[in-house]
């Protein structure tokens, strides 16, 4: 029998929802075990340099520059864009840099970004390091949709290619069950909510999140939904619910890492955690509302299991 609870502490709900499976094509990054690791499609950028507005007269001018003024030409060297890809949310922005670029001079003529398609997104700010050896472009993720990004430099065209998925919204709390997650706390909850399930419990319509993430769909599944996500390392000391037997048998954990999305509505901010087992599948998730995980305390959730637990 399918144990989802929903648990309710005064204003408090307690929630669960259960997914299905599918094969295992990725999750070797999991293995790490750095406290944080971030998740592409494509390969990790490079860290862009320190930058500084060229207008700025403290900024040190690096190399030669002629008697004259007259800045040397532009030439192509091994000029590269640190990332060929972007996969990101609309709403975002995202820093591509021109790095390599030759001559140190104190200003740089002849570099532009440009977008393909302004709707998806759009090249905004430029800055240049210190030494003006690269050029970093500020990208703005606009609406779903893919483009690219083009940078001119000393006649060459650089390309990075630009796929944006849906911003996480409200809609994405809408799988919890009859109605929106986000309208069920406003109207029920004062302080914290949270609603959670996961390979324990049987599938059924409501299992998924909105993006169709069940159990058993891999790390690469949960980018194709939500963008390049950042992979945390699992720890009961800022997450109470890994203390559950469903995530955890005995003193060893069931999940190693997790990734969370944060929608922001008036002042409370609404929150999807997805779990991810050492082999990259995905184990479950948690829907929560009115604090951060670190901030529920296991007082709070105590508490919260103690109340009346009403099946739903």
């Amino acid at each position: 029998m399918r144990k989802s609870a929903y648990r309710v502490c005064g204003m408090v709900l307690a929630m669960a929802i259960a997914f299905g499976s599918a094969p295992v094509t990725t999750g070797n990054a999991l293995a790490k075990t750095d406290e944080t690791t971030k998740i592409k499609l494509a390969e990790d950028p490079q860290v862009a340099p320190d930058i500084k507005d060229p207008t700025d007269q403290t900024a040190p001018v690096v190399g030669d520059v002629p008697s004259d003024g007259a800045l040397p030409p532009l030439g192509a060297g091994s000029l590269m864009l640190d990332k060929t890809s972007i996969n990101a949310m609309a709403g975002k922005s995202v820093k591509i840099t021109l790095t390599n670029i030759p001559g140190g001079t104190s200003t740089l003529s002849g570099v532009t970004f440009k977008s393909d398609n302004d709707a998806v997104a759009k090249a905004s700010k430029i800055e240049y390091a210190a030494d003006y050896t690269s050029v970093t472009c500020t990208v703005e993720l606009v609406a779903a949709g893919t483009t690219v990004i083009r940078a001119d430099a000393a006649g060459n065209t650089y390309s990075c290619d630009v796929r944006v998925v849906k911003a996480f919204g409200k809609t994405d709390f809408s799988m919890y069950r009859p109605t929106n997650f986000v309208s069920y706390f406003k109207k029920r909850a004062k302080k914290y909510a949270w609603y959670y399930d996961g390979e324990w419990g049987k599938p059924n319509k409501y299992g998924s999140t909105y993006r169709g993430i069940r159990i058993g769909k891999t790390v690469n599944d949960v980018i194709r939904e939500y963008g390049d996500i950042e992979l945390k390392k699992c720890s009961k000391k800022s997450d109470p619910f890994l203390y559950e037997k469903q995530f955890n048998s005995g003193k060893k954990l069931k999940v190693s890492k997790y990734t969370e999305f944060v929608y922001k509505s008036g002042k409370i901010n609404y929150r999807l955690r997805i779990y991810f087992t050492s082999a990259g599948k995905v184990h479950g998730f948690i829907y929560l509302a009115g604090k951060s995980f670190d901030k529920i305390s296991k007082a709070d959730y105590k508490r919260g299991r103690r109340a009346g637990e009403k099946l739903i």
